[in-house]
């Protein structure tokens, strides 16, 4: 059987390229032959040039004259971490996925691809009717969808054969829409083990100090670096950061890292004392690792981003591992223990996942 996998693999993002890894290699494990669909959508899209982006232009130049050696070298295992992928022919035009009439269906997931119907590729749109859609764990990446967007969402959904999402949330907007109850399952990330990513991971260029406290966002940098720095003082450990906007590249006090692939992230995150993360991948790690950690929302409670952090963090019963900007950190707040009742929660929810991904799979051949 072969299965084609549709899903964000080509930005140079860990969590996207790590989740892309586990799927693909999770789908080839119940004993698919799968492909990822070369293919991305935003490739031709125009790039904006307005005046007001002139002053990023000059800090990027900064940078790069401070850096440019070390993203450079990051760059270049983000290329080498792609021969891990089994990709499809590269497709240019949208016309051309019509032509992938030799898979037996096709999963979408995970990550935020369910943002904007409007893609309907992300949707398996271009399927044909003898070919299975299925999701696995994909995001809206908000708690509620625009509503005059319900029935081209509602349209595109009832096409699939099984709709598994990443959220309770996305659960939520799915009842709302076509009217079913479909199941949460995990991240593609935790369908691997802690093990199993230990086998991938590779030491970085630069010695990482004997502990440390690691400091990790994508978005939200100066609120999660603030509380990172708060934790480290309190630990006693020196603070190593993973800067992926480079806002920080001129702060002190931090041991900052440009070159890492998605291997050596790895590494820094299974080497860590403590993390501090506002990305959902960053809990994921943290979690997948057992590793202490606090993870620093966006905005106020309410605000929808935070819907993923937060509902992973209540499905294993680490809701108060989470923060909001501007807290202020105790030393008491800083253990975070893994009971039993937690991994016991976790394994319980690989299982299911993993119970959801085979059965949809199986549905297939039948």
């Amino acid at each position: 059987m072969k299965i084609g996998l549709v899903t964000y693999f080509w930005p140079n993002n860990y969590g996207a390229k790590l989740q892309a890894y586990a799927l693909q290699r999770s789908l080839e494990a119940s004993g698919v032959v799968c492909e990822i669909i070369n293919y991305n959508p935003q490739e031709n899209r125009p790039k904006s040039r307005s005046i007001k982006n002139i002053p990023a232009k000059f800090f990027k130049c900064a940078v790069n004259l401070r850096y440019g050696r070390e993203i450079e070298k990051g760059l270049e295992r983000f290329l080498q971490f792609d021969s891990l992928f089994h990709l499809t022919e590269k497709i240019k035009d949208v016309s051309a996925l019509a032509n992938l009439s030799d898979f037996n269906g096709f999963v979408c997931g995970s990550d935020q691809i369910w943002r904007n119907p409007k893609v309907g590729f992300y949707f398996l749109d271009f399927a044909q009717d003898n070919q299975a859609r299925i999701s696995y764990a994909p995001s809206f990446g908000v708690s509620q969808v625009p509503t005059e967007q319900h029935s081209l969402y509602a349209e595109l959904l009832s096409k699939f054969n099984s709709i598994s999402v990443r959220e309770t949330e996305g659960a939520a907007i799915i009842r709302t829409l076509i009217g079913q109850d479909v199941p949460v399952v995990l991240d593609p990330t935790l369908l691997l083990s802690a093990d199993e990513w230990r086998s991938l991971a590779q030491e970085p260029s630069r010695k990482l100090p004997k502990g440390y406290v690691l400091n990790y966002s994508v978005q939200n940098t100066s609120p999660c670096f603030q509380v990172a720095k708060q934790a480290a003082k309190l630990l006693n450990l020196p603070l190593v950061t993973i800067d992926v906007s480079r806002r920080l590249a001129f702060n002190f006090g931090t041991q900052k890292y440009y070159d890492l692939g998605p291997k050596e992230w790895l590494c820094v995150f299974d080497r860590a004392s403590y993390v501090v993360s506002s990305s959902f991948h960053g809990t994921a790690f943290a979690i997948n690792f057992q590793k202490p950690f606090i993870s620093v929302c966006q905005g106020t409670q309410t605000l929808n981003t935070n819907s993923r952090m937060l509902s992973l963090s209540k499905l294993l019963g680490l809701e108060k591992r989470l923060v909001f900007p501007k807290a202020k950190i105790s030393q008491d707040f800083l253990s975070c223990e893994y009971s039993d009742a937690v991994l016991r929660s976790l394994e319980a929810e690989r299982q299911k996942s993993k119970d959801y991904l085979t059965k949809a799979i199986e549905a297939v051949s039948k």
